[in-house]
């Protein structure tokens, strides 16, 4: 009988120190993989008032329209609801510069508080993307529900030009103070949009 043993396949040995690190090798491998599936999900950006002069000029930094449009519409009602009002242009003017304020038709209910039926008012110079505005989309899944004013705020520009926010006044007997912001003019869309368009919607 033909000896075959030559034929089988050598039978590879490793020292028991090589063993004993293939062993560990697969346990560190193990370890990670298990660490990779329990980590938590990674927290969402942190959400930041964003303010802007255009509706364009906040889509292109990279929000989406619909979210623009909602924030501007939201800071129109706002600034009708409480922009200040003078009862002439000049006394306007003295406040927040020449050529700076735009005459505003009173509604019917309010023309007794002045005899003129219309005020003046600093323009809109911006509007404000509020926090809640951008949590609301996006919990929301990108839906926008009738606008409020608490989801947006006008901004105005003072008479040297600086861009101001007017913070509602903390007692009825306090005068509301302007205060400097920023305005964002590059893209600062880092909150979770992406630049991702839901198409448009009405308003703004």
């Amino acid at each position: 009988m033909a000896d075959t043993s030559s034929s089988r396949p050598a039978r590879r040995r490793f020292a028991p120190h090589v063993r004993a690190s293939l062993a560990l090798g697969s346990i560190a491998v193990a370890s990670l993989g298990l660490t990779a599936c329990d980590s938590p999900p990674p927290s969402p950006p942190q959400l930041q008032d964003a303010r802007f002069t255009t509706v364009s000029e906040c889509v292109n930094a990279g929000f989406p329209d619909r979210l623009c449009e909602a924030g501007y519409s939201a800071a129109w009602q706002n600034y009708q609801e409480t922009a200040p009002k003078f009862t002439t242009k000049q006394s306007c003017e003295e406040e927040w510069g020449t050529d700076k304020c735009v005459t505003q038709t009173l509604a019917p209910a309010q023309v007794a508080s002045t005899s003129s039926g219309s005020v003046f008012m600093p323009m809109l110079a911006g509007f404000m993307v509020s926090q809640a505005l951008q949590q609301r989309y996006r919990d929301d899944g990108g839906t926008i529900y009738g606008g409020t004013s608490l989801y947006g705020a006008p901004i105005y520009r003072d008479r040297s030009g600086t861009p101001v926010q007017i913070d509602p006044p903390s007692t009825a007997d306090t005068k509301a103070i302007p205060r400097p912001v920023n305005m964002n003019t590059t893209s600062v869309a880092r909150s979770g949009f992406g630049g991702s368009s839901s198409g448009r919607s009405s308003g703004g």
